[in-house]
C-alpha cells in the first residue's frame, strides 16, 4: 500500500515537472490494449503517455487534468513492451529505470533519489503506526484541550500524518531511522531533553536577552564561572553526533559540551522546532541533521535567517499597526532572539515567543493540518468547520479565501512583499467567541521584496525612516521586478494554501469543486478591484492569476533532488519554477461562461 502510494505520487510529479523531458519528448496516444491478464483498470484505459527508448516502450495510463498539470497518472501501473512482449509494471524502482533511459537523465541523481523513495515508503508506514498508537488522543475534540498551546501542539501532530501536497517523497526524513522517528518526531508525540554546548562569547553572538526558561550552567553540569565568558546553545540530540565529529572533535575551552541535558521539549510539525514543556509560549528552533523535501534541503540554520526573519517580523508588525485595511487581520510571533557562532549552520538557534499575542480563547491551526484524516475518516478541517462554523463549509471557505487573498494580495500589490507562508507556516487562528479567523505569521526569512514598491508604500505611510532594506542579509530576498512576487504568491498562497485545500475538500465531497473555484475567483476579483480603485497597479496580478493560459508551478522534485544547481540554474532550490500548469481559474471562468 505504501509503495503503491509513493509510486503514484512519484510518477505524477515526474509528469507534472516534465522531468528529463518525460512529457515533452513523449507522445500521448489513444488506443486500447487487448492483452491476457490485463488488470480491469487498464482494460478500460484509452489514453497513454508513450515513452520510447531503443530497448523498450513504456505506456503510462493518463487522464486529462485542469489542476497543476495537463496530464496526470490514471493508475499506478503501466505497460512495458520489449522484445519479450508486454509486462505490467507498478514499482517505483522500475520507473527509475525508465527515467534512466531518457537522454538528459542523471543516473547518480536517480540512484540517490531511489534511496529517498525507499525512505519515504518506510517512514509512511511509521507514520501510520504512530497514528494508530496516538488514536486515543486524536479522537478528542481540539477544544477539549484547555490552553491554546496544547491545541496548537495537537494540531501540529494532526498535520504530521499528512504528506506535502506536491512533493512526492515529503514523508522521507532522510538521515533519521525508525528509532529516531519514534523518539523525536511529532507523529509519536515524544518528550525529550535538549543537549547544550557552552560557546565562548568571543565566538558567539546572541541577539537579545535569553528567556528565564534557559538552563543555568550548573543545570547542565558546568561551572558557574563560565557564565561570565560563555553562552549556552541548545543542541538537538540528533545533531549532537555531527558536532562531536566536527566542532567538538578537539577538546577546547572555547566550545564545551555540557555533561547534562536540560529543558524538556516536544517536537512541532517542523521537527527541528520544539516546544518547551514548562513554558509552552516559547518554541526553540535548532539545527537538525535531516533532509526533507529533497536531498539538498538539509535542515540546519543559516545565521542570516535569524536577522532576516526578525526584519520581516518588525516590518509586518509595523504595516499591520499602521494600515487600517490590515489591522486585526494578522499577528506575528516574536522572533527577535537568536544565536549563532559565526557562519556555522550547526551551532545556531532561534527562539519564537508568543508573549505579545493574545491567544486566550483561540485555537491556532496550521493549514497543513486541514487535510489530515482523523480517526472518524473525515479530514480535520471538517471538525474545525463543525466547531467554529456550525458545519457550514461554504461559509468557512469564503471567509478563509477572503482572509488569505486580502492579506497576501495587499502585501504584494501595495507593499511589494510576498511571503513564503507555506502550509506549515500559515497558521489560522479560530476565535471561539467571534467565530472569525485571523492569520498568525512566523518564519518569514525567505520572503521576496520589491524595493521600488516597498519604499513608495512605506514613504506614503510615513514609515520609511523606521525600516531599512539594507539591513536584509540574504540579497536573494530583494528582487528586481514584480514577477518574483507573483510567482511566490501563486505557488505558495494560491496553490499550497488555497487550491490544495479546495481539491482536498472536493475529494472528500465536503464542497462542490466548481462552486469553490467560483468563490476563489470572487475573492481574488474583490481584492484586486479594491486595490485598483485605490490607485495600485494590479495589472501583473490580473494577468498572471486570471488571464495567462499557463500557471507557474514549483519544480520541487527537479530542483530538490534530480537536477544539479548548474542544470536548474536556480539560486534557491525552493524557488525553481516552470510555467507548465493549466490556469485552473481561467478554465473555471470559461466553464462558467459556457454554462
Amino acid at each position: 500500500m505504501d509503495k503503491q502510494y509513493i509510486t503514484e505520487r512519484f510518477i505524477n510529479t515526474c509528469i507534472r515537472e516534465d522531468v528529463y523531458g518525460l512529457l515533452s519528448d513523449s507522445t500521448i496516444i489513444e488506443t486500447e490494449f487487448d492483452l491476457p491478464n490485463l488488470p480491469e483498470v487498464l482494460k478500460q484505459q484509452t489514453l497513454w503517455l508513450e515513452i520510447t527508448s531503443p530497448d523498450q516502450t513504456n505506456c503510462l495510463p493518463v487522464a486529462a487534468s485542469d489542476y497543476m498539470q495537463y496530464w496526470q497518472l490514471a493508475s499506478p501501473m503501466w505497460l512495458q513492451k520489449n522484445s519479450d512482449g508486454y509486462a505490467i509494471k507498478h514499482d517505483y524502482k522500475d520507473f527509475v529505470a525508465v527515467l534512466k533511459q531518457l537522454p538528459d537523465a542523471s543516473e547518480t541523481a536517480l540512484d540517490s533519489y531511489l534511496l529517498e523513495l525507499d525512505c519515504a515508503t518506510e517512514h509512511r508506514a511509521l507514520a501510520r503506526r504512530g497514528f494508530e498508537s496516538q488514536c486515543c488522543y486524536l479522537v478528542r475534540n481540539i477544544t477539549e484541550y484547555p490552553s491554546w498551546s496544547e491545541r496548537l501542539l495537537y494540531a501540529d501532530q494532526v498535520a504530521s500524518y499528512l504528506d506535502h501536497p506536491y512533493y512526492p517523497t515529503a514523508r522521507a526524513k532522510l538521515g533519521l531511522d525508525a528509532s529516531d522517528i519514534a523518539a523525536y518526531s511529532p507523529e509519536f508525540a515524544p518528550t525529550f531533553r535538549l543537549h547544550w554546548v557552552a560557546i565562548s562569547k568571543t565566538l558567539a553572538t546572541i541577539s537579545t536577552k535569553l528567556p528565564d526558561i534557559w538552563p543555568s550552567f550548573a543545570d547542565v553540569g558546568l561551572s558557574r564561572d563560565l557564565q561570565q565568558t560563555h553562552y549556552l546553545f541548545p543542541v538537538h540530540p540528533l545533531t549532537l553526533p555531527l558536532l562531536q565529529q566536527h566542532a567538538l572533535k578537539e577538546a577546547s575551552l572555547q566550545i564545551i559540551l555540557a555533561p547534562k541535558s536540560a529543558l524538556s521539549v516536544q517536537p512541532t510539525l517542523s521537527v527541528r522546532t520544539v516546544v518547551c514543556c514548562d513554558a509552552p509560549n516559547i518554541h526553540i528552533k535548532v539545527p537538525l541533521i535531516a533532509r526533507t523535501l529533497g536531498n539538498k534541503n538539509v535542515r540546519l540554520i543559516k545565521p542570516s535567517t535569524i536577522y532576516d526573519g526578525h526584519w520581516f517580523q518588525r516590518t509586518l508588525q509595523l504595516i499591520e499597526k499602521n494600515d487600517a485595511a490590515l489591522q486585526g487581520c494578522y499577528a506575528h510571533y516574536d522572533e527577535s532572539l537568536g544565536g549563532h557562532m559565526g557562519d556555522d549552520k550547526t551551532l545556531a538557534f532561534i527562539v519564537r515567543r508568543y508573549d505579545d499575542i493574545n491567544l486566550m480563547g483561540k485555537t491556532p491551526v496550521p493549514v497543513a493540518a486541514f487535510g489530515s484524516v482523523m480517526p472518524d475518516g473525515r479530514p480535520f478541517v471538517s471538525h474545525l468547520i463543525d466547531i467554529f462554523y456550525d458545519g457550514d463549509s461554504q461559509r468557512w471557505l469564503k471567509d478563509y479565501i477572503g482572509l488569505l487573498c486580502h492579506v497576501h494580495l495587499t502585501l504584494w500589490i501595495k507593499y511589494g512583499i510576498a511571503l513564503e507562508a507555506n502550509q506549515q507556516n500559515a497558521v489560522i487562528v479560530f476565535d471561539h467567541h467571534s467565530r472569525t479567523m485571523t492569520l498568525l505569521m512566523k518564519d518569514n526569512d525567505s520572503a521576496r521584496l520589491y524595493p521600488l514598491r516597498f519604499n513608495t508604500a512605506m514613504a506614503q505611510a510615513g514609515l520609511d525612516n523606521l525600516i531599512d532594506i539594507k539591513a536584509i542579509k540574504d540579497q536573494r530576498i530583494v528582487v528586481e521586478d514584480e514577477l518574483a512576487l507573483a510567482q511566490m504568491f501563486l505557488t505558495i498562497t494560491l496553490q499550497l494554501d488555497i487550491t490544495a485545500i479546495i481539491e482536498m475538500m472536493s475529494a472528500h465531497a465536503i464542497i462542490d469543486r466548481h462552486q469553490a473555484y467560483q468563490t476563489l475567483l470572487s475573492g481574488i476579483d474583490t481584492t484586486l478591484h479594491s486595490l485598483s480603485k485605490q490607485g495600485y497597479d494590479t495589472h501583473l496580478a490580473q494577468q498572471i492569476l486570471l488571464e495567462s493560459q499557463h500557471w507557474y508551478i514549483k519544480y520541487l522534485l527537479s530542483a530538490g533532488s534530480l537536477l544539479s544547481k548548474e542544470q536548474s540554474g536556480a539560486t534557491d532550490i525552493n524557488k525553481f519554477y516552470g510555467k507548465s500548469a493549466p490556469n485552473t481559474l481561467k478554465l473555471m471562468q470559461r466553464h462558467k461562461q459556457d454554462s
